[in-house]
């Protein structure tokens, strides 16, 4: 699958981390999707339709213009003709800037888009099957989120602060230290968390360190299993399969040949891929 990435203008560059496009010439094929600490706005634009498995605990076709919430496990998008979708990546609190939805009614589950704006989502979606060209895509799908930029949305103060923290963290902290930094009550961050991001601080915090340990397994940095935990901050072995698992899917042995898409990862301008070649030692079921 080939893909390419695009980033938000200066308007949209503080709610917005980046714009894919994914493309897939092959009738059919499925890529198993893991979480990445974001919502998606999806536009699924090729020829014949797309079943999803694993989201919102169901399985079976989907409406074409989607907005995901934020996931905890991994599920599976089987394309059912030629592949040709349009993401807008959200930061992690920029989806409550533009819809008015419940965020955590959205948590591992979908919205069709025209739910919620009604007829705009026809017009939008009419637009870009005209325009085959990815910039003026881009430029269609701005101009409509300008557009829909409102201040409805509730603030909390501190919840910037608390995300940078977790990232600079890469999310190996526990929540006492993360109230502890900001000087908060944990009470009035778990609701922050709840209304703006849909997660739990702790469910945020441990998908940010999966994509970290997945991101050094990737990278080569290290070379067995016992020194990923070590880097995660796991102390024993049990507890990251656990973990792991319900990430992924499978067990630390069979990763190297899952066939997934990693947003986590693509949105940094890699595209996320287990080296065939690449070999760690130690490994654990």
């Amino acid at each position: 699958m080939e893909y390419e990435l695009y980033p938000p203008s200066d308007q949209l560059k503080d709610q917005v981390y980046s714009y894919i496009f994914l493309k897939n010439v092959d009738a059919s094929i499925s890529k198993r999707i893991l979480p990445g600490g974001y919502c998606f706005l999806a536009f699924h634009l090729g020829e014949g339709g797309y079943q999803v498995d694993g989201l919102n605990g169901c399985s079976g076709s989907r409406p074409r213009m989607v907005i995901i919430g934020q996931t905890t496990q991994c599920y599976t998008v089987t394309s059912l003709g030629t592949a040709d979708v349009f993401l807008v990546l959200f930061k992690p609190s920029g989806l409550s800037k533009f819809f008015k939805v419940c965020i955590p009614h959205l948590t591992n589950s979908d919205l069709a888009l025209d739910m919620v704006i009604g007829e705009k989502a026809v017009e939008l979606y009419t637009q870009l099957l005209d325009n085959k060209e990815i910039k003026s895509r881009v430029a269609i799908v701005e101009e409509f989120l300008v557009s829909m930029k409102t201040n409805h949305y509730v603030k909390y103060e501190n919840i910037e602060a608390a995300l940078a923290y977790i990232h600079f963290r890469h999310g190996i902290l526990t929540v006492k230290e993360l109230t502890d930094h900001l000087s908060i009550n944990e009470r009035t961050l778990q609701r922050a968390f709840n209304v703006i991001i849909g997660l739990s601080p702790k469910q945020y915090s441990r998908i940010l360190r999966m994509n970290y340990l997945l991101k050094l397994l990737a990278s080569g940095k290290v070379i067995s299993w016992i020194e990923l935990l070590h880097f995660g901050g796991y102390y024993d072995q049990m507890h990251f399969i656990k973990d792991f698992k319900a990430f992924t899917g499978i067990t630390p042995r069979y990763y190297p040949e899952m066939d997934i898409i990693n947003l986590h990862k693509i949105s940094r301008s890699h595209f996320f891929s287990m080296d065939k070649d690449f070999v760690v030692t130690d490994c654990i079921e």
